[in-house]
């Protein structure tokens, strides 16, 4: 039935459809794009409230650390002391075998060395 039309016919009718086939092209064509828009932007969105959280737990861990530091349970606070406690005494008994080898008659004494590399005890009235 088309082949038999003339060309002005033709013409007719395609001028005819082409507001037909035209129009939803192109509402179709508008509202994908539109979606598209509101894609991208909803997971920008999205994506800024993510890194947004997360900082903010970032903050949050480091201030929860910060206060588990200020504020430890008696159990640790006893357990440090005690640690504390027997670093002073270890340390006290080191200074006192240290002293005990560098004395003489009850007299402090220093060990030298003289640029021959020859040791000497020197007093230190």
């Amino acid at each position: 039935m088309i082949a038999n039309l003339s060309l002005s016919e033709a013409g007719s009718v395609l001028a005819i459809l082409t507001p037909l086939v035209a129009v939803p092209l192109g509402v179709i064509t508008f509202s994908l794009r539109a979606l598209r828009d509101q894609q991208f932007h909803g997971k920008r969105e999205l994506t800024r409230r993510i890194e947004h959280a997360e900082s903010s737990l970032r903050r949050l861990d480091g201030r929860v650390a910060a206060n588990e530091r200020d504020y430890a349970t008696k159990e640790d606070w006893l357990r440090e002391s005690m640690l504390a406690r027997q670093n002073i005494e270890r340390l006290s008994e080191s200074f006192a075998r240290f002293e005990a080898t560098h004395t003489h008659n009850g007299t402090p004494v220093s060990v030298c060395e003289d640029t021959k590399g020859i040791r000497y005890y020197e007093g230190t009235d």
